[in-house]
Parts: C-alpha cells; sequence; structure tokens
C-alpha cells in the first residue's frame, strides 16, 4: 500500500532514501535545499548524505541498499508539524538524478512526510539565470518532486541478513 511516512531510526537502524531528477536548470546552481515536513519531534533530527541512484524503490532493502558517502547537510532539532530544511547545495551541482539517505543521529525515531502525502518532500533549486538569452529579472528556483520510479510501494523489512536492522525506502 501507500506510505505516509518516511521513518529514520536508530534501533532498529532505519534509514530513509529519497531521490529526485533534477532538470530546467540554466546557469550556475546557488542553492539546493531539501524541505519536509515532520511528523514528530526530534531533539537532534537526522544527516543527509548523497548516495548513488541505482536502487529500486519496490525491492530496496538493508542488504542492497546504496553505501552512502559523503555528508551534504544535517536538519538539527526539529518540532512535529513543521517544515525542515536542509541545504544540500554540494550535492547538488548540475541536472541530473540526485539521491540521499538519511542517516539517524541517535537511538529515537522519526517520522517524515513522505510523497503520499499532501506534503511531499522537495528539493528547491535556485540559479543564476542571468546569463542566458532572454535572461531573467534574478535568480530562478525551481521545485523538484521526489522521483517516481515504482509506486504504491510497500516497505520492506530486511532483518534476516542483519539481525535488528531494516531499511525504509522512501515515497
Amino acid at each position: 500500500g501507500l506510505v505516509a511516512d518516511i521513518r529514520v531510526d536508530g534501533t532498529p537502524i532505519q534509514r530513509g532514501y529519497i531521490r529526485f531528477d533534477v532538470s530546467g536548470v540554466t546557469g550556475p546552481i546557488l542553492t539546493a535545499k531539501l524541505r519536509f515536513r515532520a511528523l514528530t519531534n526530534h531533539s537532534q533530527g537526522f544527516q543527509v548524505h548523497q548516495t548513488s541512484s541505482d536502487w529500486i524503490e519496490t525491492s530496496i532493502t538493508y542488504a542492497n541498499a546504496p553505501t552512502y558517502a559523503p555528508l551534504a547537510g544535517a536538519s538539527g532539532a526539529f518540532s512535529a508539524n513543521t517544515d525542515i530544511e536542509v541545504d544540500v547545495t554540494s550535492a547538488v551541482t548540475a541536472d541530473g538524478p540526485r539521491s540521499f539517505a538519511l542517516i539517524p543521529l541517535t537511538d529515537g525515531s522519526l517520522r517524515l512526510a513522505s510523497r503520499e502525502t499532501a506534503t511531499p518532500p522537495t528539493l528547491e533549486v535556485t540559479f543564476d539565470d542571468s546569463g542566458n538569452t532572454p535572461p531573467t529579472a534574478g535568480d530562478v528556483a525551481i521545485n523538484v518532486p521526489p522521483g517516481a520510479i515504482n509506486a504504491p510501494w510497500t516497505p520492506v523489512v530486511d532483518d534476516a541478513e542483519t539481525p535488528g536492522a531494516l531499511v525504509c525506502a522512501i515515497q
């Protein structure tokens, strides 16, 4: 069925994965900001790491999830029913697919609204369009929705290979 939340937890390990296909950028990227609607409070938040985009939404598990490398940003503390903004400018340098892993900082669980809700995650990319013809009056911001690869999606629990650990891929 459709999943209304992205879950991130330290015990058991639960990571969120989210992917965007950035297109329409016609100048140097100035900022890239991930926005989420928090469904729960959290005193420390989560980290956002860049990861490869070669995962399949309907079959991602803890065992086959892509590894994650550079830290792209962090959420900090937040309250339920508020919007979270994470600066990921370092990870978005041009058009193309961008994938992120949401990694817990503590054992406490947190939940974020998924793309199946009225407040889905978005990636806002702002770029300088002044060098194009015709130029715009200022910088241009585009909102990229989360990528739909295979929907609807059902979360997969995989604690056989790694006891006590599961992955939450994202809507």
